[in-house]
């Protein structure tokens, strides 16, 4: 072989390296997400809460928006807003943001070609709320969960939502930063002379999941706790290109007192991964950190990312959603009351529809099923309530039919207000 055709074997290896590529089960229906930069800095908000309810490799049928393309589609089995792109640009000058979804799911990006980002894709959680007057759990960013408040009048301080929520704080007591007990999610919240928030996840953030939010301050009016970062799953056939100047970030919500929420979840599947931009799901005020995974088929980038991750090389075929042997926990009934298929714990006050209210002093059999787990799992169920957060373990009840499911119970006093309930199983 002469010299000029070596060149060319290597150039053109070279070339396919360049265009690494991984199956993305995606048809591009949503189209193309392109924000340009005009100059000056803008906002372009996605509203996730226009998505059809469809399993989530349904075609988009509805109209595309503006510079958005397509509105996703939520599927409820998976808990998840899914777009499936063409290509994805995001210039210098433009921060991504999104209006959530009613169900508080997170986001799946399912891409055809290439995605760049210059400018900020932003799932971070909200402020706690300040408003003495009012009940209002801060807002998460998409797949988190909401902070709690602090009293207001009718109504005790809030704990925070989500599996690695906190209680809250307590400022009147003495040293401030020894009583307040802050959330958890990758990695332990402090927690001062409180017990601390177990972890929850795994490092494959399969499920994805986002972070979970601060508790209110016990004794202030408007002492609210920060809501955690959101989630955010971007699958992509071609490049990943996060530029030094793009930002892709989920951190958790502040609060006034110093009640933050966790950081959310970051996974990155692509066929190649340029650049050196930023990754970020980093917990606010001693709350946990969240997690961050990056999958490629060739790695050649210099990303800063916070907390540390590695990034792993493609096995085989990819993994979107938990396959049917997946460990799963979920509230079937309350009372004999059947759970919802789609629960959104409002916890809106004047809004009960979709939570538990009891208007006095109230006990109540929780039933509980996991799926591929042992008997002598620990199935936690947490209550969340105006003014008290309890998590106590459940006890194993009987099999069911299916040799895969298990039945747990237990019964809980519920006191008057408003209460959302939360189940976490661990195995041996």
């Amino acid at each position: 072989m002469n010299s000029r055709i070596l060149s060319f074997v290597l150039a053109a290896a070279c070339v396919l390296l360049a265009r690494a590529e991984i199956d993305v089960p995606t048809d591009g229906s949503d189209g193309d997400l392109i924000l340009t930069d005009t100059g000056t800095p803008r906002e372009v908000v996605i509203d996730l809460s226009l998505a059809p309810t469809a399993a989530w490799n349904t075609p988009q049928t509805q109209p595309h928006l503006p510079d958005v393309g397509g509105v996703g589609v939520y599927d409820s089995a998976q808990w998840a807003v899914v777009f499936k792109y063409n290509t994805v640009r995001i210039e210098k000058n433009v921060t991504v943001r999104f209006k959530n979804h009613p169900s508080r799911a997170p986001v799946v990006w399912l891409v055809k070609g290439n995605v760049e980002i210059a400018g900020e894709v932003n799932l971070d959680g909200a402020y706690g709320d300040t408003d003495g007057s009012r009940f209002n759990l801060s807002e998460p960013g998409p797949g988190g969960f909401r902070g709690g408040d602090g009293p207001v009048p009718g109504s005790p301080w809030s704990p925070g939502l989500g599996p690695g929520g906190s209680a809250g704080a307590d400022g009147s007591l003495h040293l401030f930063n020894q009583w307040i007990q802050r959330p958890s999610y990758g990695s332990v919240g402090a927690a001062g002379n409180f017990a601390a928030v177990p972890v929850y996840g795994n490092s494959s953030i399969i499920p994805l999941v986002g972070g979970s939010g601060s508790g209110g301050q016990v004794q202030r009016a408007g002492g609210g706790g920060g809501a955690g970062g959101g989630a955010v799953l971007i699958a992509v056939r071609g490049d990943f290109n996060l530029l030094a100047s793009g930002r892709l970030q989920a951190n958790g919500g502040g609060g006034p007192d110093g009640e933050g929420g966790t950081g959310g979840a970051i996974r990155v599947i692509c066929g190649s991964a340029t650049g050196s931009g930023l990754l970020q799901a980093i917990g606010n005020s001693g709350a946990g950190n969240g997690r961050i995974r990056l999958e490629y088929g060739r790695y050649q980038a210099a990303f800063a990312i916070q907390p540390p991750s590695l990034a792993l090389p493609i096995v085989g075929s990819i993994r979107i959603w938990p396959d049917d042997l997946a460990a799963t926990a979920k509230i079937v009934s309350v009372a004999n009351a059947p759970a919802p298929t789609d629960p959104r714990a409002g916890m809106e006050v004047g809004l009960p529809a979709d939570m538990i209210l009891t208007p006095g002093l109230a006990t109540k059999v929780v039933t509980i099923e996991t799926a591929n787990l042992p008997t002598n799992a620990v199935v936690t169920l947490r209550v969340v309530s105006s003014g008290g957060d309890v998590r106590v373990n459940a006890d194993f009840l009987s099999t069911t039919a299916d040799p895969t499911k298990l039945l747990w119970q237990k019964e809980v006093t519920l006191s008057p207000g408003y209460h959302a309930l939360q189940v976490v199983a661990v195995s041996p």
